[in-house]
């Protein structure tokens, strides 16, 4: 995942010790906050964005803050049923940008919703896909040429969620 380093994640050593261990604490409670009973990050997306921001300005580790942000990112979105999709490159210049203090949360929050897809409509994509292959042993009263409609219909499904 992090072909410019040696080794996939450095060694897990907090930076001066209790101080980084309350550091990241700090930055792990971030997404549950609330003010008057209300959550200030009240989707999912929101509360990615506040776990990847506090992960990587905090700076608990010694090294490697921005790929531990990203991938507990990477974690907290498949623990919430949803699937974080983006290239190399592109992971790369979120951690980057990410370094900025004045990268809103909201900016990572849209981002992440752009490059997520939903478990459970990745499944239901992926039935339908295997039912098309199926073919005509599955709809029997379907001819070719309307198949080909639905394969359409899922390739259209494809690319609304690529957005």
């Amino acid at each position: 995942m992090y072909p410019d380093y040696p080794d996939p994640m450095p060694a897990f050593q907090y930076l001066g010790a209790a101080h980084g261990r309350n550091l990241m604490e700090s930055a792990l409670a971030e997404p549950q906050q609330t003010f008057f009973g209300r959550y200030l990050y009240p989707t999912v997306f929101d509360k990615g964005a506040a776990l990847f921001r506090s992960l990587t300005n905090n700076h608990c580790l010694q090294d490697g803050n921005k790929r531990t942000a990203l991938t507990a990112t990477f974690v907290f979105l498949a623990a919430n049923g949803y699937l974080l999709y983006c290239g190399e490159a592109v992971a790369y210049t979120l951690k980057i940008a990410s370094s900025q203090p004045e990268l809103p949360w909201k900016d990572v929050s849209r981002w992440l919703r752009r490059n997520s897809i939903s478990m459970q409509r990745l499944l239901r994509i992926s039935q339908a896909e295997s039912a098309l292959r199926l073919g005509l042993g599955v709809w029997s009263d379907q001819r070719p040429e309307e198949l080909v409609g639905i394969a359409d219909v899922l390739a259209g499904l494809r690319s609304k969620e690529s957005r």
